[in-house]
């Protein structure tokens, strides 16, 4: 009974020891692997612009290690800064961090031992790695694209006086000029830097009008290196810019690494919206079936409904009858008596029904 109380107490005092993570005093500990930085995905499998995921798999006598933390040193045009993590729990062998994109990170991960009798602790680093989480920025709101009239004031010519006579050289001709109805319109696009979610990463963005048919662009308009405008406008007109099925308003968007994003910023007018036809389809009534082109098998079969427009249906397809090619070049025996059959049908069915005929 004593070997086995002094048993369990041994398999305590150790189960305690591993979950406090000690281990004899003086133990080394190292990283096995140089870590391991990636890009983090979402549900869709695109790159999350601010969130890199770092692993830095087995550790030697993890026993000794109390917790982790990511050490991470930023450079960039201001400078430099040092940032680290928060506690990670032992057991993990990677983590995600927080950063700025298209920015060079320097990465390290120290494993820390706690000595709680002097309350100081002992912390081991891994290699150091340097990187950068390259991204591609794109617009989060689309381009404001507005119109407006312009009227002939507006375009710089004056006005025409109604009292004063048109003079000229030339004898005067009645031939009214032809009239157009396309309205000419001014097409304004407005945007700025807090359009994109990455500006860090922006490198340029182009304003295409493309033809899709030849895969050519007609115009474009270039924001190199944009700054922290409140606006980055640029006008157009319609006229040089007509709406077509063929030509496609496309908005390129250039990170520092050369790839590029796509979005559109088509005028209001030339955004179609076709709604489903709401009128169903009419359905054709029975009797229109009937008509006297009908063979007689079809008229025998399916139009058997003693109405009075079927009646009249199917005396009309008796005077009407007209035969068949065979019947007007060279006929067989056997379509004559297929359709000496059908007749006979015919004769049997209006005798039937007779009354009914003769009561309409």
């Amino acid at each position: 009974m004593g070997a086995r109380g002094l048993l369990s107490g041994f398999l305590l005092s150790g189960l305690l020891l591993g979950t406090r993570g000690s281990c004899p005093f003086q133990t080394p500990y190292w990283f096995k692997n140089t870590p391991v930085l990636s890009p983090v995905l979402d549900e869709y499998g695109q790159v999350i612009s601010d969130r890199i995921h770092v692993e830095w798999g087995e550790v030697v006598n993890l026993k000794c290690v109390d917790y982790f933390r990511i050490e991470s040193v930023l450079k960039s045009r201001l400078g430099t800064e040092q940032r680290r993590s928060d506690p990670i729990q032992r057991w993990n062998t990677g983590a995600e961090l927080t950063v700025t994109p298209c920015t060079e990170y320097t990465v390290r991960v120290a494993g820390y031992e706690d000595f709680q009798e002097n309350n100081r602790n002992f912390k081991v680093y891994s290699d150091s790695v340097v990187y950068t989480l390259d991204y591609i920025p794109k617009f989060i709101k689309a381009p404001s694209v507005s119109e407006k009239k312009v009227t002939q004031r507006a375009r710089g010519s004056p006005a025409k006086s109604p009292d004063r006579a048109k003079r000229g050289i030339y004898a005067y001709t009645t031939t009214p000029p032809p009239t157009t109805t396309e309205v000419f319109l001014s097409i304004s696009v407005i945007w700025d830097l807090s359009y994109i979610d990455q500006p860090v990463c922006l490198d340029r963005v182009e304003f295409h009008y493309f033809n899709t048919e030849w895969e050519e662009t007609f115009w474009d308009k270039k924001f190199q290196d944009p700054t922290s405008k409140d606006r980055l406008p640029f006008v157009i007109t319609n006229r040089d810019f007509p709406c077509d099925p063929d030509m496609d308003f496309v908005a390129k968007v250039y990170g520092i690494s050369g790839d590029y994003t796509n979005a559109t910023w088509f005028p209001p007018s030339c955004v179609t919206t076709a709604a489903p036809p709401t009128t169903p389809v009419p359905t054709q009534h029975e009797v229109f079936k009937c008509h006297p082109g009908a063979s007689f098998v079809f008229l025998y079969l399916f139009c058997t409904s003693m109405d009075i427009e079927s009646v009249i249906v199917l005396i009309h397809s008796l005077l009407c009858l007209q035969l068949p090619p065979p019947f007007v070049t060279e006929i067989s025996i056997s379509h004559a008596f297929q359709y000496l059959n059908d007749f006979k049908r015919f004769i049997t069915f209006i005798y039937m029904n007779r009354n009914d005929l003769q009561g309409g």
